[in-house]
């Protein structure tokens, strides 16, 4: 028989894996895109046009991942001095809301009805009164409902770019991101946008795609 000491050792290894395994955070997005990418770029030169979106913090952090992205997929970025031949477009938007739930919950677990309708009464005849052994009109479990006021606070982001040729024409790539969580960091959530964006790059045009990843809270 094992001892009793490598049985619990066992348990709580166990245990903690799966709490470890199980602290993430599954990060669901929207993405569409068009694209005319041709089969070989040779103008491979890019800059980032000047922000449509407030410059911020977070958006400059953006900015520097779709850069990896953008020398992950072969281009260059011009602005050590050579000459740009795309112009890379980029709009983030982060739209920060409350959003309210009224939800039902029991006043008191363990309010049970008046005395005289409990399992416990003695005397002849049917014990329970005239609601039977489940405590009451609100059923086995407590009293009559209350209810709760829950906010929670939703960060709805959007992320829009394209890929142009310098001096205007056809678009070569477009994509959007749409995510709405309740995750608040931005460290956690924009790598996570800024990589599908790009995810199986160029793609298919005009599908709408669900993408779920889990990220370690």
């Amino acid at each position: 028989m094992m001892p009793w000491i490598k049985r619990l050792a066992i348990f709580l290894s166990v245990t903690l894996t799966l709490l470890i395994s199980g602290c993430a955070t599954t990060v669901r997005s929207n993405v569409l895109a068009f694209n005319s990418w041709p089969t070989e770029l040779k103008d491979n030169t890019y800059v980032f046009a000047f922000p449509t979106s407030p410059d911020s913090i977070e958006y400059r952090a953006t900015e520097n991942l779709v850069r990896q992205q953008l020398h992950r997929i072969g281009l260059q970025d011009a602005s050590g001095g050579a000459e740009a031949k795309l112009v890379v477009a980029l709009d983030y938007v982060l739209d920060a809301r409350d959003l309210r739930v009224i939800a039902p919950a029991i006043a008191d677990p363990y309010w049970m009805g008046p005395s005289w309708y409990g399992p416990y009464r003695r005397g002849r005849g049917w014990p329970y009164g005239p609601y039977g052994p489940y405590g009451g009109p609100y059923g086995p479990y407590g009293g009559p409902l209350a209810y709760d006021d829950i906010t929670t606070h939703l960060f709805h982001r959007q992320l829009h770019l394209t890929i142009t040729p310098v001096g205007g024409g056809k678009k070569l790539y477009e994509v959007m991101v749409e995510n709405t969580s309740e995750i608040e960091d931005p460290n956690k959530i924009l790598p996570v946008l800024v990589n599908n964006a790009f995810d199986g790059f160029p793609g298919q045009n005009g599908v709408v795609r669900t993408i779920d990843v889990d990220i370690k809270e």
